[in-house]
């Protein structure tokens, strides 16, 4: 036997004899960290349309009502052929969506859970001057609209922190906050100050006479004067509650993205979570600076022959 297959053998039976695990070392992954809106995209426009619409499927809602919400919540994004996740399905996907992406869904699910609890002086609309009294009567009429109150009497939102987080994971951007600063005129008919007036009207019912106040008309149209105690309304023009309507869902809706980073803070395997740079209320708190590509104005003169050569851009902060 030749000395070539007697050193074959020898390395065959130690590795017969050794009682050690035959795998490779695992090197870990270092994570990826990504804004949490970033996220967002990543898991609504990339991995969760990767889940095809199964037809004729049940659904599951606890109203009547919550079908008909969702279809025209659906048509104003992206049609009603979705997948479970509330996407448009991918049917070229090669692949199921990232673990990550799953986990990301339904933290976003579970702020659905959260009543809306604000301050009883709620208002954003501090940036736009002396509304001449309104600004209360604003908030709370962009209140009604935004909220519903279940039969618990809790505060409800219309369109919900899930639904404003994948609208905009979507569509990109954040809720419109920008208001055009309104102005305090008096009410007008016809190009002319209205004037008012109260009345007390009584009424004959089952129970006796009834009273009640109404409002009417105060001008006295054959005279041509207003009448007496008659009295003139303000008002904002333009009006600013669909405004008012929009910094709230900001609001919610910045709230909602720290609220995920807490939430998803060790649990993904690909991403470290970070905040969002945007402020919370940025109608009173200024815009994060952010760097610009700026030319190095820095230039060398090469004196052996005279040539000028330009610096290489770079990456300037500017306050």
């Amino acid at each position: 036997m030749s000395g070539e297959k007697l050193k074959r053998m020898a390395v065959i039976e130690l590795a017969r004899k050794w009682g050690g695990a035959m795998r490779a070392a695992v090197v870990a992954t270092p994570k990826q960290r990504i804004d949490i809106e970033a996220l967002l995209a990543w898991a609504y426009l990339r991995e969760l349309p990767k889940v095809p619409r199964i037809p004729n499927a049940p659904e599951e809602f606890r109203r009547a009502w919550d079908k008909v919400s969702q279809m025209g919540e659906e048509l104003s994004l992206a049609g009603l052929d979705d997948n479970r996740f509330g996407v448009v399905p991918d049917f070229f996907a090669q692949d199921l969506p990232h673990n990550d992406a799953l986990i990301v869904h339904d933290a976003v699910c579970a702020l659905d859970a959260f009543c809306l609890s604000l301050p009883d002086d709620w208002s954003p609309l501090e940036d736009l001057g002396d509304l001449g009294g309104h600004a209360g009567a604003v908030a709370a009429k962009a209140l009604d609209r935004l909220t519903s109150i279940d039969d618990k009497g809790q505060r409800r939102l219309r369109r919900t922190p899930r639904r404003l987080l994948m609208r905009h994971a979507i569509l990109g951007g954040a809720p419109d906050w920008e208001i055009e600063p309104p102005e305090v005129r008096f009410v007008q008919e016809y190009g002319a100050d209205k004037w008012f007036v109260r009345e007390v009207i009584v009424t004959d019912g089952a129970f006796g006479s009834s009273r009640f106040e109404v409002e009417l008309d105060g001008f006295d149209h054959v005279r041509r004067m207003p009448k007496p105690f008659a009295y003139r309304k303000t008002e904002l023009s333009p009006d600013p509650t669909d405004g008012c309507v929009a910094r709230a869902e900001y609001e919610v809706w910045r709230y909602a993205l720290d609220a995920l980073v807490a939430d998803l803070d060790g649990r993904l395997e690909r991403f470290d979570v970070v905040a969002s740079p945007r402020s919370m209320r940025p109608w009173e708190e200024p815009a994060p600076q952010l760097g610009r590509v700026l030319p190095d104005l820095t230039r060398r003169v090469a004196r052996d022959s005279g040539k000028v050569r330009g610096g290489q851009k770079k990456i300037t902060s500017v306050a």
